[in-house]
C-alpha cells in the first residue's frame, strides 16, 4: 500500500491567550457543530466533513478532519468511487451521489507556547476542496479567540 502526500494548500500559525487543555476542551465541544454545515468543493460538489480525530504526539495535540467529497463531471481522476448518501439537511436533492472519502483534509495542531497561559496553533488545509470548511473553522476560532484575527490577517506561513 502506498501513501499519498497531500500538498499544503493553506497554512496559518497563531498564538492564543489560553492553555492547551482549555483550547482542546473548547475545540472538541464545538467542532461537532461545525461539520454539520456543508461546504462546496472547487468543482462545485458537496463536501461533507467528518468529526475530527484526535491524536497525541508528545506535547502536541493534533486534530484531523476527513471529508467525503462529491465527485462531479470534472473529477476525471477519481476512477474508483463509492456511492455515498449525503445526509446534509440543506440538500434538496438527496439522491445517492458519488463521493470519495479523503483523510486529513484539515489539520489543527495545538502546542504549548513558550509563555505561560498561551497556546500555539498551526492550522493546515491539505486539500483544495476543503478550503471553504477550513475558512469556517478559522472563523469559529477567531469568534472565540479574537486575538487570532490580527495574526491571521498577517497572512500565510
Amino acid at each position: 500500500m502506498y501513501s499519498i502526500v497531500m500538498p499544503i494548500v493553506k497554512n496559518f500559525s497563531f498564538t492564543l491567550n489560553t492553555d492547551v487543555d482549555t483550547f482542546c476542551t473548547w475545540f472538541e465541544d464545538r467542532q461537532s457543530l461545525w461539520v454539520r454545515d456543508a461546504a462546496m468543493g472547487v468543482t462545485g460538489g458537496l463536501v461533507e466533513f467528518q468529526q475530527a480525530e484526535r491524536a497525541q504526539l508528545k506535547l502536541r495535540t493534533q486534530y484531523s478532519f476527513g471529508a467525503v467529497i462529491e465527485m462531479t463531471e470534472e473529477d476525471n481522476e477519481w476512477v474508483k468511487a463509492e456511492k455515498r448518501w449525503f445526509s446534509l439537511d440543506w440538500v434538496k436533492n438527496t439522491n445517492v451521489r458519488k463521493g470519495s472519502y479523503r483523510a486529513n483534509v484539515i489539520t489543527i495542531m495545538v502546542m504549548p507556547a513558550t509563555h505561560a497561559g498561551k497556546v500555539d496553533i498551526r492550522a493546515l488545509c491539505n486539500d483544495n476542496d476543503a478550503v471553504d470548511g477550513f475558512s469556517r473553522v478559522l472563523a469559529k476560532i477567531t469568534e472565540a479567540y479574537p486575538e487570532a484575527r490580527s495574526q491571521l490577517h498577517k497572512g500565510q506561513d
